[in-house]
């Protein structure tokens, strides 16, 4: 699997666990849900959970950076910032 297709996949799963990006989601303080969570995601990605969640953990980053950068000059050319446009609403930046 492609270093691109990782990231996209990742995404995608993230998306689908919304525990695992979502504050104010009941679960999001139960750390067995959310390592069951990422459990799921390792497995369906055949990396280690650290794998997975320190790259996720890049790329929520990497978002909230575009975004700042999206707001300041008004484009950004990151082509992945699209499909983590979910996560508006659901992050603050420090």
């Amino acid at each position: 699997m492609s270093t691109e297709d990782f990231n996209e996949t990742l995404i995608e799963l993230v998306r689908k666990n919304p525990l695992i990006y979502q504050s104010k989601n009941r679960f999001h303080k139960d750390k067995k849900q959310r390592n069951s969570c990422w459990k799921y995601i390792s497995s369906e990605l055949g990396q280690p959970v650290e794998c997975c969640a320190t790259r996720w953990r890049s790329l929520r980053d990497r978002f909230l950076r575009e975004q700042k950068k999206l707001e300041n000059t008004g484009s950004t050319t990151w082509d992945l910032y699209p499909q983590l446009v979910f996560l508006n609403g659901h992050l603050r930046r420090r």
